[in-house]
Protein backbone atom coordinates (compact mmCIF):
# COMPACT_ATOMS: atom_id res chain seq x y z
CA UNK A 1 0.00 0.00 0.00
CA UNK A 2 1.51 3.47 -0.68
CA UNK A 3 1.23 5.53 1.66
CA UNK A 4 1.75 9.05 0.21
CA UNK A 5 -0.86 11.59 0.52
CA UNK A 6 -1.33 12.25 -3.15
CA UNK A 7 -3.12 14.87 -4.99
CA UNK A 8 -4.08 15.92 -8.60
CA UNK A 9 -2.96 19.74 -9.98
CA UNK A 10 -3.12 21.60 -12.87
CA UNK A 11 -0.13 24.23 -12.84
CA UNK A 12 0.08 26.06 -15.73
CA UNK A 13 -1.92 24.30 -17.90
CA UNK A 14 -0.05 20.87 -17.30
CA UNK A 15 -1.75 18.19 -15.57
CA UNK A 16 0.42 16.34 -12.86
CA UNK A 17 0.76 14.60 -9.34
CA UNK A 18 2.70 15.58 -6.64
CA UNK A 19 2.97 14.75 -3.01
CA UNK A 20 3.27 15.72 0.17
CA UNK A 21 5.70 14.15 2.50
CA UNK A 22 7.78 11.11 2.82
CA UNK A 23 7.43 7.43 1.68
CA UNK A 24 6.26 5.41 4.56
CA UNK A 25 5.85 1.65 4.41
CA UNK A 26 4.45 1.72 8.38
CA UNK A 27 1.05 -0.28 8.85
CA UNK A 28 1.43 -2.89 5.80
CA UNK A 29 -1.71 -4.43 4.60
CA UNK A 30 -3.20 -7.91 5.00
CA UNK A 31 -1.95 -9.37 2.17
CA UNK A 32 1.65 -7.95 2.42
CA UNK A 33 1.89 -9.45 5.68
CA UNK A 34 0.49 -12.46 4.17
CA UNK A 35 3.47 -12.33 2.00
CA UNK A 36 6.04 -11.81 4.82
CA UNK A 37 4.73 -14.61 7.03
CA UNK A 38 4.83 -17.17 3.62
CA UNK A 39 8.76 -15.78 3.48
CA UNK A 40 9.35 -16.96 7.18
CA UNK A 41 7.65 -20.15 6.85
CA UNK A 42 9.46 -20.89 3.65
CA UNK A 43 12.63 -19.86 5.29
CA UNK A 44 12.26 -21.90 8.15
CA UNK A 45 11.71 -24.85 5.98
CA UNK A 46 15.32 -24.36 3.91
CA UNK A 47 13.30 -23.60 1.25
CA UNK A 48 15.33 -20.54 1.29
CA UNK A 49 15.02 -18.88 -3.10
CA UNK A 50 11.02 -19.32 -2.78
CA UNK A 51 10.87 -17.47 0.70
CA UNK A 52 13.07 -14.79 -1.09
CA UNK A 53 10.24 -14.48 -4.12
CA UNK A 54 7.40 -14.07 -1.48
CA UNK A 55 9.56 -11.47 0.13
CA UNK A 56 10.02 -9.92 -2.97
CA UNK A 57 5.97 -9.68 -2.58
CA UNK A 58 6.05 -7.69 0.27
CA UNK A 59 8.75 -5.09 -0.63
CA UNK A 60 6.90 -4.65 -4.06
CA UNK A 61 4.77 -1.44 -4.04
CA UNK A 62 3.08 -1.87 -7.34
CA UNK A 63 1.53 1.95 -6.78
CA UNK A 64 4.97 3.00 -6.70
CA UNK A 65 6.73 0.72 -8.66
CA UNK A 66 9.62 0.45 -6.39
CA UNK A 67 10.92 -3.12 -7.03
CA UNK A 68 11.11 -5.32 -10.04
CA UNK A 69 12.44 -8.68 -10.26
CA UNK A 70 13.96 -11.59 -12.12
CA UNK A 71 15.55 -15.06 -12.03
CA UNK A 72 16.05 -18.27 -12.59
CA UNK A 73 15.06 -21.98 -10.99
CA UNK A 74 18.65 -21.28 -9.34
CA UNK A 75 18.90 -18.01 -8.17
CA UNK A 76 16.76 -14.87 -7.45
CA UNK A 77 17.55 -11.41 -9.15
CA UNK A 78 15.29 -8.10 -7.96
CA UNK A 79 16.54 -4.20 -7.56
CA UNK A 80 14.55 -1.77 -5.44
CA UNK A 81 15.05 1.75 -5.14
CA UNK A 82 15.57 4.10 -2.64
CA UNK A 83 15.46 7.71 -3.54
CA UNK A 84 18.30 8.31 -6.03
CA UNK A 85 19.61 5.10 -5.97
CA UNK A 86 18.81 1.81 -6.77
CA UNK A 87 20.21 -1.70 -5.17
CA UNK A 88 20.56 -4.97 -6.75
CA UNK A 89 20.19 -7.92 -5.33
CA UNK A 90 21.21 -11.48 -6.43
CA UNK A 91 20.61 -14.72 -4.51
CA UNK A 92 22.27 -17.79 -5.83
CA UNK A 93 23.85 -21.05 -3.83
CA UNK A 94 25.07 -20.39 -0.72
CA UNK A 95 25.04 -16.40 -0.97
CA UNK A 96 23.01 -13.25 -1.48
CA UNK A 97 24.76 -10.24 -2.47
CA UNK A 98 23.11 -6.63 -2.28
CA UNK A 99 25.35 -3.96 -3.98
CA UNK A 100 24.35 -0.07 -4.90
CA UNK A 101 26.68 2.76 -6.59
CA UNK A 102 27.12 5.72 -4.56
CA UNK A 103 29.85 7.68 -7.05
CA UNK A 104 32.72 7.04 -9.11
CA UNK A 105 36.22 8.55 -9.53
CA UNK A 106 39.82 8.18 -11.55
CA UNK A 107 42.18 8.04 -8.52
CA UNK A 108 41.30 7.08 -4.93
CA UNK A 109 42.21 9.95 -2.56
CA UNK A 110 42.64 9.78 1.24
CA UNK A 111 40.19 11.93 2.91
CA UNK A 112 37.18 10.55 1.05
CA UNK A 113 38.42 6.89 1.90
CA UNK A 114 39.09 8.31 5.43
CA UNK A 115 35.18 9.62 5.27
CA UNK A 116 33.98 5.80 4.13
CA UNK A 117 36.37 4.20 6.95
CA UNK A 118 33.87 6.81 9.44
CA UNK A 119 31.02 6.23 7.65
CA UNK A 120 31.85 2.32 8.09
CA UNK A 121 32.19 2.45 11.62
CA UNK A 122 28.13 3.47 12.07
CA UNK A 123 26.65 0.56 10.06
CA UNK A 124 25.76 -2.50 11.17
CA UNK A 125 24.97 -4.83 8.09
CA UNK A 126 26.40 -3.13 5.44
CA UNK A 127 29.62 -1.24 4.50
CA UNK A 128 31.25 0.69 1.89
CA UNK A 129 33.61 -0.87 -0.30
CA UNK A 130 35.28 -0.20 -3.82
CA UNK A 131 34.57 -1.50 -7.27
CA UNK A 132 35.76 -0.41 -10.62
CA UNK A 133 36.89 2.85 -9.70
CA UNK A 134 33.11 3.52 -8.19
CA UNK A 135 32.23 3.57 -4.61
CA UNK A 136 29.53 1.14 -3.13
CA UNK A 137 27.74 -0.03 -0.78
CA UNK A 138 27.67 -3.66 -0.18
CA UNK A 139 25.90 -6.61 2.04
CA UNK A 140 26.34 -9.77 1.67
CA UNK A 141 25.91 -13.32 3.66
CA UNK A 142 25.49 -17.06 3.76
CA UNK A 143 22.14 -17.14 2.53
CA UNK A 144 21.62 -19.88 5.69
CA UNK A 145 22.00 -17.14 7.99
CA UNK A 146 19.84 -14.73 6.31
CA UNK A 147 16.13 -14.82 7.20
CA UNK A 148 13.92 -12.57 5.95
CA UNK A 149 13.70 -10.35 8.96
CA UNK A 150 18.01 -9.94 8.41
CA UNK A 151 17.63 -9.36 5.05
CA UNK A 152 14.79 -6.60 5.77
CA UNK A 153 17.25 -4.60 8.30
CA UNK A 154 19.94 -5.10 5.78
CA UNK A 155 18.40 -3.62 2.90
CA UNK A 156 17.01 -0.80 4.48
CA UNK A 157 19.76 0.08 6.12
CA UNK A 158 21.85 -0.03 2.91
CA UNK A 159 19.53 1.47 0.67
CA UNK A 160 18.41 4.42 3.34
CA UNK A 161 22.38 5.40 3.92
CA UNK A 162 23.25 5.12 0.10
CA UNK A 163 20.76 7.46 -0.86
CA UNK A 164 21.63 10.19 1.39
CA UNK A 165 25.29 9.81 1.11
CA UNK A 166 25.29 9.96 -2.46
CA UNK A 167 24.87 13.75 -2.63
CA UNK A 168 27.01 14.23 0.79
CA UNK A 169 29.95 12.39 -0.40
CA UNK A 170 29.90 14.49 -3.97
CA UNK A 171 29.02 17.94 -2.55
CA UNK A 172 32.31 17.67 0.02
CA UNK A 173 34.75 15.91 -2.40
CA UNK A 174 35.16 17.45 -5.58
CA UNK A 175 36.94 14.29 -6.91
CA UNK A 176 33.77 12.13 -6.83
CA UNK A 177 31.25 12.51 -9.70
CA UNK A 178 27.54 11.16 -10.12
CA UNK A 179 26.84 7.75 -11.09
CA UNK A 180 23.05 8.01 -12.38
CA UNK A 181 20.54 10.23 -11.85
CA UNK A 182 17.88 8.74 -14.08
CA UNK A 183 16.33 7.18 -11.72
CA UNK A 184 14.98 10.74 -10.51
CA UNK A 185 11.81 12.19 -11.92
CA UNK A 186 12.36 16.16 -12.66
CA UNK A 187 9.77 17.88 -12.13
CA UNK A 188 8.23 21.20 -14.18
CA UNK A 189 10.88 24.54 -13.33
CA UNK A 190 7.90 26.53 -12.43
CA UNK A 191 7.10 23.94 -9.68
CA UNK A 192 10.28 24.23 -8.75
CA UNK A 193 10.35 28.20 -8.68
CA UNK A 194 7.00 28.11 -6.61
CA UNK A 195 9.07 25.65 -3.96
CA UNK A 196 11.93 27.75 -3.97
CA UNK A 197 9.63 31.20 -2.80
CA UNK A 198 8.18 29.83 -0.68
CA UNK A 199 11.18 28.78 1.45
CA UNK A 200 12.29 32.15 1.16
CA UNK A 201 9.04 33.27 2.25
CA UNK A 202 8.97 31.00 4.77
CA UNK A 203 12.15 31.87 6.40
CA UNK A 204 12.20 35.92 5.95
CA UNK A 205 8.71 35.87 7.51
CA UNK A 206 9.83 33.99 10.46
CA UNK A 207 13.05 35.33 11.23
CA UNK A 208 11.35 38.54 10.78
CA UNK A 209 8.77 37.72 13.25
CA UNK A 210 11.07 36.58 16.11
CA UNK A 211 13.25 39.49 15.86
CA UNK A 212 10.27 41.39 17.20
CA UNK A 213 10.27 39.18 20.17
CA UNK A 214 12.56 39.07 23.47
CA UNK A 215 14.83 36.28 23.01
CA UNK A 216 14.97 35.19 26.74
CA UNK A 217 11.49 35.84 27.48
CA UNK A 218 9.60 33.82 24.44
CA UNK A 219 12.49 31.34 24.01
CA UNK A 220 9.75 28.65 23.98
CA UNK A 221 7.68 30.41 21.15
CA UNK A 222 10.69 31.23 19.30
CA UNK A 223 11.85 27.50 19.81
CA UNK A 224 7.83 26.51 18.39
CA UNK A 225 8.30 28.92 15.15
CA UNK A 226 11.44 27.45 14.15
CA UNK A 227 10.91 23.75 14.79
CA UNK A 228 7.41 24.43 13.29
CA UNK A 229 9.19 26.07 9.80
CA UNK A 230 11.69 23.31 9.26
CA UNK A 231 9.41 20.33 9.76
CA UNK A 232 6.76 22.42 7.37
CA UNK A 233 9.38 22.80 4.79
CA UNK A 234 10.25 19.27 5.01
CA UNK A 235 6.36 18.35 4.78
CA UNK A 236 5.24 20.63 2.34
CA UNK A 237 7.80 21.20 0.04
CA UNK A 238 9.23 17.60 0.23
CA UNK A 239 13.25 18.67 -0.28
CA UNK A 240 15.58 15.91 -1.24
CA UNK A 241 19.76 15.56 -1.34
CA UNK A 242 21.41 18.17 0.17
CA UNK A 243 18.67 20.49 1.79
CA UNK A 244 17.41 17.36 3.50
CA UNK A 245 20.55 17.01 5.18
CA UNK A 246 19.87 20.53 6.11
CA UNK A 247 16.85 20.10 8.08
CA UNK A 248 17.81 17.02 9.77
CA UNK A 249 20.89 19.06 10.92
CA UNK A 250 18.91 22.21 11.81
CA UNK A 251 16.43 19.41 14.09
CA UNK A 252 19.27 17.74 15.51
CA UNK A 253 20.67 21.21 16.92
CA UNK A 254 17.36 21.52 19.03
CA UNK A 255 17.20 17.94 20.05
CA UNK A 256 20.96 17.62 21.07
CA UNK A 257 21.82 16.21 24.76
CA UNK A 258 24.33 19.07 24.74
CA UNK A 259 23.55 21.19 28.04
CA UNK A 260 22.85 24.21 26.00
CA UNK A 261 19.53 26.67 26.93
CA UNK A 262 17.36 27.17 24.35
CA UNK A 263 18.20 30.45 23.90
CA UNK A 264 21.61 30.08 22.59
CA UNK A 265 19.97 26.35 20.18
CA UNK A 266 17.59 29.09 18.68
CA UNK A 267 20.72 31.74 18.19
CA UNK A 268 22.17 28.41 16.08
CA UNK A 269 18.92 27.46 14.21
CA UNK A 270 18.26 30.96 13.29
CA UNK A 271 22.11 31.63 11.97
CA UNK A 272 21.42 28.20 9.86
CA UNK A 273 18.33 29.72 8.32
CA UNK A 274 20.02 32.50 7.73
CA UNK A 275 23.14 30.58 5.62
CA UNK A 276 19.87 28.74 3.71
CA UNK A 277 18.80 31.97 2.42
CA UNK A 278 21.96 32.89 1.18
CA UNK A 279 22.58 29.45 -0.81
CA UNK A 280 22.44 29.46 -4.29
CA UNK A 281 19.50 29.67 -5.71
CA UNK A 282 20.92 26.71 -7.95
CA UNK A 283 21.74 24.92 -4.77
CA UNK A 284 18.05 24.86 -3.84
CA UNK A 285 16.26 24.39 -7.11
CA UNK A 286 18.67 21.00 -7.39
CA UNK A 287 17.02 19.70 -3.95
CA UNK A 288 13.74 19.57 -5.30
CA UNK A 289 12.76 16.31 -7.70
CA UNK A 290 10.66 13.27 -7.13
CA UNK A 291 11.51 9.18 -6.24
CA UNK A 292 10.41 6.43 -5.45
CA UNK A 293 11.15 4.67 -1.86
CA UNK A 294 11.22 0.90 -0.56
CA UNK A 295 11.63 1.74 2.92
CA UNK A 296 10.32 4.70 4.95
CA UNK A 297 12.99 7.02 6.86
CA UNK A 298 10.91 7.01 9.88
CA UNK A 299 9.80 3.59 11.08
CA UNK A 300 6.78 2.23 12.48
CA UNK A 301 5.46 3.74 15.75
CA UNK A 302 2.86 3.22 18.25
CA UNK A 303 0.47 5.50 17.85
CA UNK A 304 0.46 6.68 21.92
CA UNK A 305 3.33 8.47 20.58
CA UNK A 306 1.62 10.39 18.25
CA UNK A 307 -0.80 11.11 21.14
CA UNK A 308 2.09 12.02 23.85
CA UNK A 309 3.07 14.79 21.11
CA UNK A 310 -0.37 16.37 21.35
CA UNK A 311 -0.78 15.93 25.15
CA UNK A 312 2.71 17.13 25.72
CA UNK A 313 2.54 20.09 23.67
CA UNK A 314 -1.15 21.64 23.78
CA UNK A 315 -1.04 23.21 26.91
CA UNK A 316 1.04 25.93 25.55
CA UNK A 317 -1.76 26.63 22.60
CA UNK A 318 -3.74 28.05 25.39
CA UNK A 319 -1.34 30.19 27.03
CA UNK A 320 -0.36 31.81 24.02
CA UNK A 321 -3.85 32.14 22.73
CA UNK A 322 -5.33 33.76 25.72
CA UNK A 323 -2.06 36.10 25.48
CA UNK A 324 -3.12 36.86 21.98
CA UNK A 325 0.39 35.63 20.20
CA UNK A 326 -2.41 33.51 17.69
CA UNK A 327 0.42 33.50 15.06
CA UNK A 328 2.18 31.29 18.12
CA UNK A 329 -0.11 29.28 19.28
CA UNK A 330 -1.18 28.23 15.28
CA UNK A 331 2.63 27.51 15.12
CA UNK A 332 2.28 24.99 17.81
CA UNK A 333 -0.41 23.43 16.43
CA UNK A 334 1.34 23.14 13.21
CA UNK A 335 4.46 21.49 14.78
CA UNK A 336 2.25 19.19 16.21
CA UNK A 337 1.57 17.80 13.02
CA UNK A 338 4.57 18.26 11.08
CA UNK A 339 7.11 17.13 13.72
CA UNK A 340 4.95 14.02 13.84
CA UNK A 341 5.46 13.08 9.96
CA UNK A 342 9.08 14.04 10.40
CA UNK A 343 9.40 11.56 13.40
CA UNK A 344 6.83 8.39 13.09
CA UNK A 345 5.76 5.75 10.72
CA UNK A 346 2.09 6.06 11.46
CA UNK A 347 -1.19 4.60 10.22
CA UNK A 348 -2.51 5.90 6.96
CA UNK A 349 -5.99 7.73 8.76
CA UNK A 350 -3.52 10.08 11.32
CA UNK A 351 -1.63 10.65 8.02
CA UNK A 352 -4.55 11.86 6.05
CA UNK A 353 -6.11 13.77 9.33
CA UNK A 354 -2.76 15.46 9.63
CA UNK A 355 -2.21 16.34 6.26
CA UNK A 356 -5.29 17.72 6.55
CA UNK A 357 -4.69 20.30 9.51
CA UNK A 358 -1.29 20.96 7.09
CA UNK A 359 -3.67 21.79 4.48
CA UNK A 360 -5.97 24.15 6.64
CA UNK A 361 -2.74 26.12 8.10
CA UNK A 362 -0.94 26.54 4.96
CA UNK A 363 -4.11 27.88 2.22
CA UNK A 364 -2.16 29.66 0.41
CA UNK A 365 0.10 27.32 -0.31
CA UNK A 366 -1.97 24.81 -1.25
CA UNK A 367 -4.49 26.92 -3.04
CA UNK A 368 -0.97 27.79 -5.51
CA UNK A 369 0.04 24.26 -5.43
CA UNK A 370 -3.41 23.35 -7.05
CA UNK A 371 -5.39 21.68 -4.04
CA UNK A 372 -9.01 22.55 -5.17
CA UNK A 373 -10.63 21.94 -1.62
CA UNK A 374 -10.27 25.21 0.03
CA UNK A 375 -10.75 24.12 3.26
CA UNK A 376 -10.11 27.88 4.94
CA UNK A 377 -10.76 31.31 3.27
CA UNK A 378 -7.91 33.35 3.82
CA UNK A 379 -10.18 36.20 2.86
CA UNK A 380 -13.36 35.53 5.16
CA UNK A 381 -11.28 34.40 8.03
CA UNK A 382 -13.41 31.21 7.42
CA UNK A 383 -13.39 27.47 7.39
CA UNK A 384 -15.78 25.31 5.24
CA UNK A 385 -17.13 23.60 7.87
CA UNK A 386 -19.15 20.67 5.59
CA UNK A 387 -16.56 20.41 3.22
CA UNK A 388 -14.20 19.61 6.36
CA UNK A 389 -16.97 16.86 7.65
CA UNK A 390 -16.71 15.40 4.65
CA UNK A 391 -13.66 14.94 4.38
CA UNK A 392 -13.00 13.53 7.55
CA UNK A 393 -15.72 11.30 7.24
CA UNK A 394 -13.98 9.82 3.84
CA UNK A 395 -10.76 9.55 5.74
CA UNK A 396 -12.27 7.51 8.70
CA UNK A 397 -14.73 5.33 6.25
CA UNK A 398 -11.79 4.37 4.36
CA UNK A 399 -9.51 3.83 7.53
CA UNK A 400 -11.94 1.31 9.10
CA UNK A 401 -11.36 -1.36 6.48
CA UNK A 402 -8.45 -1.93 8.27
CA UNK A 403 -9.32 -0.44 11.74
CA UNK A 404 -12.98 -1.14 12.41
CA UNK A 405 -13.12 0.19 15.70
CA UNK A 406 -12.00 3.62 14.22
CA UNK A 407 -14.24 6.76 14.60
CA UNK A 408 -13.80 10.12 14.99
CA UNK A 409 -17.00 12.51 15.80
CA UNK A 410 -17.23 15.35 13.97
CA UNK A 411 -19.82 16.71 15.41
CA UNK A 412 -17.47 17.30 18.29
CA UNK A 413 -15.17 19.93 15.95
CA UNK A 414 -14.74 23.46 16.40
CA UNK A 415 -14.72 25.82 13.53
CA UNK A 416 -14.70 29.16 15.31
CA UNK A 417 -11.17 29.67 14.20
CA UNK A 418 -8.15 27.37 12.87
CA UNK A 419 -6.86 27.74 16.63
CA UNK A 420 -10.06 26.34 18.20
CA UNK A 421 -10.49 23.69 14.79
CA UNK A 422 -6.97 22.16 15.01
CA UNK A 423 -7.22 22.25 19.02
CA UNK A 424 -10.62 20.03 18.69
CA UNK A 425 -9.26 17.63 16.26
CA UNK A 426 -6.68 16.62 18.63
CA UNK A 427 -8.72 16.44 21.06
CA UNK A 428 -10.61 13.70 19.42
CA UNK A 429 -7.60 12.43 18.00
CA UNK A 430 -6.71 11.29 21.32
CA UNK A 431 -9.91 9.04 21.50
CA UNK A 432 -8.63 6.99 18.44
CA UNK A 433 -8.86 3.37 18.54
CA UNK A 434 -6.70 1.44 16.28
CA UNK A 435 -7.57 -1.87 17.76
CA UNK A 436 -8.05 -4.42 14.57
Amino acid sequence: MLFYVFFQENYNQKSMVQNFGRYSDSYKTKDKINFWTNASNLFDRKNYLESYREFINYLRDDAAGNVTASGGDNFVEFKLIQGSKSVKVHAEGDRVIAESEIAKFEKLSIPFMRKLLEVNYSLYYSRFAIKDNKIIVKFDSNIFDCSPNKLYFALKELAIKADKQDDLLIDEFSVLQNVDDSIIEHIPEELKEMKFRYLQKWISDTLKRIGELNENRFDGGISYLLLSLIYKIDYLLVPEGRLTNDIEVMSGIYWANDNKKLVEKNVIIKEELRKLLEKPKDYILKSFYRVKATFGIVNPAAYNSVTGVINDNMGNVKWYTENNYEDIALAILEYIAAYCFFMYGMPRPVRELLNLVMTVLNPDFAKEFGIKEEYFDLQSGKLNEGLIKNKIDEIFENGRQQFPELKFDTGKADFSGRVMFVSSVYKEMLNLNFNN
